[in-house]
């Protein structure tokens, strides 16, 4: 993808590598309202609405993109065909408006018609979607900029980011305004100990992405810390080493399917040894549902509840950190039931239960 840059960066700025999403969204956004039929600027934008997780931006941004008058993008259609996995009905729609695009070569309508033949074949789902017009006209974040100018979009802000009952959404909407006022109000947020933990946490990741840098106080409840912004250890994904919980959550899935035998689970739960070749379909089939989802997104709230304080998960803990993943994981289910017959989470242990006390904490409600 090409790199995009304003007129006042320096050459060797690039707000991608940077990982200043917020910032490049911006600048995607403003170039497209000087010129909507540029499909790279379209791409990335949505690149840009994919990386800061704005999923339902995300996807008016790719319906938008369907409709204007851009040429045809390959990276666009990569993005758009897991954009709309879940929405088989909106996903024809939006291919069949892509496959009419300028540029589209015969390689790329084919690969188009025959991913819309393999949709098509396995039939529609209760989760059609609302169509790529209904998408297309919800609201951007951004649509701010086409009656106010930086300044005054972010300044409209000032009052979601005075209450903690509203600071999660003034820190969603802050993270696309790379402005001074949106720096001192999200540093406010990060100051006040009465905005949830992992908000702040949030607030952290927004100003970075907006292209600030230095250090920032951090008050939660209890505890003050100075972060600085540019901490390797700040993320917008699961800490790597928490992964080893995430993987053992999902061997023991494949365990109570059935695709790995009852003295297989050690070698790849306990020890993390690679699975074999032979088990692909099995662990993407594992890895893409909803309960790996559920578990991910719990892991992800519990970082950003805890951060910077982020315990290590140790080789020999794997088993008391997944089994607490798994009790929460029943008790969020319907009937208090896992989806697999016969199978029952694993006794906790003291481990185990210090462990699920954490999560609660971080997640109050986790249905």
């Amino acid at each position: 993808m090409r790199r995009l840059a304003s007129h006042t960066e320096p050459d060797s700025f690039d707000p991608m590598e940077q990982r200043t999403y917020g910032k490049t969204a911006y600048q995607a956004y403003t170039g497209l309202l000087e010129n909507e039929k540029d499909d790279f600027t379209w791409a990335i934008l949505i690149f840009s609405l994919s990386l800061m997780a704005a999923d339902d931006e995300f996807k008016t941004a790719l319906s938008r993109y369907a409709l204007s008058e851009a040429p045809y993008n390959r990276e666009i259609f990569a993005m758009g065909t897991f954009g709309f996995t879940a929405e088989t009905g909106t996903l024809l729609e939006w291919l069949q408006l892509v496959a009419r695009k300028r540029g589209v070569d015969g390689e790329a309508r084919q690969a188009i018609a025959e991913f819309a033949k393999e949709q098509a074949r396995k039939g529609s789902s209760p989760t059609e979607g609302p169509g790529v017009r209904s998408w297309a006209e919800r609201p951007l974040t951004l649509d701010l900029l086409r009656t106010m100018d930086l300044g005054e979009a972010a300044a409209s802000l000032a009052e979601l980011a005075e209450s903690p009952a509203t600071a999660a959404e003034a820190v969603r909407k802050l993270a696309f305004f790379p402005d001074a006022a949106s720096g001192k109000r999200l540093r406010r947020i990060c100051r006040n100990p009465d905005v949830a933990p992992a908000v702040q946490t949030r607030a952290l990741l927004a100003m970075r992405g907006l292209g600030m840098t230095g250090n920032v106080k951090l008050v939660k409840p209890g505890r003050e810390y100075t972060v600085d912004l540019g901490d390797p250890e700040l993320a917008s994904d699961i800490p790597a080493e928490w992964m080893k919980a995430y993987d053992w959550a999902a061997v023991w899935f494949l365990r109570a399917r059935g695709s790995i035998a009852p003295e297989e689970f050690e070698d790849y739960a306990e020890r993390g040894l690679p699975f074999p070749k032979e088990l692909h379909g099995e662990t993407q089939a594992v890895y893409a549902s909803p309960q790996m989802e559920k578990i991910k997104s719990w892991l992800y709230e519990a970082y950003c509840h805890y951060y910077p304080d982020i315990p290590s998960i140790a080789e020999d803990e794997r088993r008391s950190w997944g089994a607490a993943l798994l009790h929460l994981l029943k008790a969020s289910s319907p009937g208090n039931v896992l989806p697999f017959e016969g199978a029952d989470v694993p006794e906790l242990g003291e481990a185990g239960s210090i462990r699920l006390g954490w999560l609660k904490a971080a997640i109050p409600e986790p249905g």
